[in-house]
């Protein structure tokens, strides 16, 4: 009776076979979170982009609130403040990120 062992280059190569085929499935599932999480930020922006209609409104409520809460309004404006300031230093590396994540799901084009 003859018995199949695999040679030591063989076994190499099939443990690294084995590792592509994981790290493929860990990528597949990463893109799946950030297409969830994208999707998310999409849906939020558009609900952004509406307030921009009620221009009046939105002063009412903030003028409101700085005279009834100046300190709680006080304490937002400054972490207001903070975000937009993470927010502009961090956009630029978001939209290179979004970009190349765009083209590297783009499906390929014939020549």
């Amino acid at each position: 009776m003859k018995s199949t062992t695999l040679s030591p280059r063989q076994q190499q190569i099939q443990l690294l076979r084995l590792r592509c085929q994981l790290e493929r499935k860990q990528m597949q599932l990463q893109a799946i979170e950030i297409r969830t999480d994208y999707s998310l930020l999409d849906e939020l922006g558009g609900k952004a982009l509406q307030f921009k209609y009620f221009p009046l409104l939105i002063a009412a409520g903030g003028a409101s609130f700085l005279l009834f809460k100046p300190l709680r309004s006080a304490k937002f404006l400054q972490t207001g403040l903070k975000i937009w300031g993470l927010w502009q230093r961090f956009s630029p590396l978001i939209k290179k990120l979004r970009a190349s994540y765009e083209q590297a799901t783009k499906p390929l084009q014939p020549r």
